[in-house]
């Protein structure tokens, strides 16, 4: 069942145009060209803002959520995405 779920979440997270949360990000940014690499972000905090909204992580304005915790979000709207995808 666990690569079924990692399986929606990649396919969801190339459909919004991210790089999946599970991967290393970093190393993954590092070889994109640094205008692709922006893009790239700026769509991911996109996803995290609206996610917030979602789910109900209405922080106060100014407060900035832990990486864990965005990538968490992130990979929730991934999976929901590829599972609307894969079905």
């Amino acid at each position: 069942m666990s690569d079924i779920v990692d399986f929606q979440v990649v396919m969801g997270a190339l459909e919004l145009g991210i790089i999946p949360p599970d991967w290393c990000v970093d190393q993954a940014l590092a070889d994109m060209s640094v205008q692709d690499a922006l893009v790239c972000k700026r769509k991911f905090r996109k996803v995290v803002r609206k996610a917030r909204k979602k789910f109900g992580h209405v922080e106060p304005v100014g407060v900035k959520l832990p990486a864990g915790l965005r990538r968490k979000l992130a990979k929730r709207v991934c999976a929901v995405k590829g599972h609307k995808l894969l079905q």
